[in-house]
């Protein structure tokens, strides 16, 4: 009597088991767990020069900033670069797209946005999580080359 009752609540169970785990795979196959998807855009950092959100990055590596002036006086970004990560890279990769002469930004006062190709975003596809490590570095007065660093995440559009 025990071995039926035994077998009977393996049969019964480990259908249920079963169907629980095809279930789940099925899930796990069309995203529903990819904790990245329900997570929004975020930034750290950038104290100097901030980047506003909005902030767009969409799959053929084009990132849109709209940059605004912290320093207390009239700057010139100079260069952006942004890479995949949330550490600074030995070899930042410089993105194209900066305007002649650089982006000039009253003190106080936020730039349009701007759209910059950076290779070393490496963005996937659309939907994907990301995570990119920038450097802002900007003219501010007599002084050349600062920095304004931070990470950006979201997802690519």
């Amino acid at each position: 009597m025990k071995g039926q009752t035994a077998v009977e609540y393996l049969m019964t169970y480990g259908w249920a088991i079963l169907i629980i785990l095809i279930v789940a795979g099925v899930l796990a196959y069309y995203g529903i767990f990819a904790p990245g998807s329900f997570v929004g855009p975020s930034k750290k950092g950038f104290a100097t020069v901030d980047i506003i959100s909005p902030w767009d990055l969409d799959s053929s590596d084009v990132l849109r900033l709209t940059f605004e002036n912290r320093v207390g006086e009239a700057i010139n970004i100079t260069s952006v670069s942004a890479d995949e990560g949330t550490t600074a890279p030995t070899t930042p990769t410089a993105c194209g797209g900066l305007p002649a002469g650089g982006i000039q930004i009253a003190a106080g006062a936020r730039s349009t946005v701007t759209s910059f190709t950076c290779g070393g975003a490496n963005a996937g596809s659309t939907g994907q999580p990301y995570q990119l490590y920038v450097i802002v570095t900007y003219d501010a007065g007599a002084m050349t080359d600062l920095k304004s660093t931070g990470t950006l995440s979201g997802s690519v559009s």
